[in-house]
């Protein structure tokens, strides 16, 4: 596209059209029927082999070219473009899309309704074995709380078992100093000597 064609649609979006620049059908046809009338339409060919699918803006430019009263027909067959058996209009072709739509709902509703009932399943399964999970558990917390409580009352025996100390009957006589054998015989030594002095002294 040149720079006049971009000027001219500058102006055309200035003055308030949409123009389009992509999606036109692929021929423009034309004939003169058994009855002498004019037929004009529009083709848009579509391969087969390589899948092939309208996009957005052949959707949009074939329903404005059916509006204002020139058919858009999608032809998938070069074998029978011209007899009529593969040339449909848009309208037809949506038409069948809807068709085929309708026709898949029951199937579709059938698996989304067999999908929920395997959730459900599952779910049920699911919450069976947290229960059976939680059982166990609080089994195991009881069995532990009643070891610890019972390790708790060997260890410290109920005030209601235990009786008052009675004062013990026995007497102990005040320990004397363990004095050395060998500061024994010098004391023992220093008192005869000193016994022995006071002796003489007296007579």
């Amino acid at each position: 596209m040149n720079i006049f064609e971009d000027q001219v649609d500058q102006k055309l979006e200035e003055q308030g059209w949409t123009v389009l620049k992509r999606g036109w059908p692929d021929r423009l046809c034309w004939r003169t029927n058994q009855n002498g009338k004019t037929e004009v339409c529009a083709i848009e060919i579509k391969n087969p082999a390589t899948g092939d699918q309208l996009s957005p803006d052949q959707i949009r430019n074939h329903a404005i070219l059916n509006a204002i009263g020139l058919p858009v027909y999608i032809v998938r067959d070069h074998r029978k473009a011209l007899d009529g058996s593969q040339v449909r209009s848009l309208v037809e072709y949506q038409q069948d899309l809807l068709l085929k739509v309708r026709q898949g709902l029951p199937k579709i509703e059938k698996q989304l309704n067999g999908f929920l009932a395997a959730i459900a399943a599952r779910k049920k399964v699911i919450m069976k074995e947290l229960d059976e999970m939680e059982s166990r558990y609080k089994e195991r917390a009881d069995r532990l709380a009643e070891k610890y409580r019972n390790l708790e009352q060997m260890m410290m025996p109920p005030l209601q078992d235990t009786k008052p100390a009675e004062e013990s009957p026995i007497t102990f006589e005040k320990e004397r100093p363990v004095i050395p054998t060998v500061v024994a015989k010098w004391i023992g030594h220093k008192k005869l000597a000193t016994e022995e002095a006071s002796v003489e002294g007296g007579e």
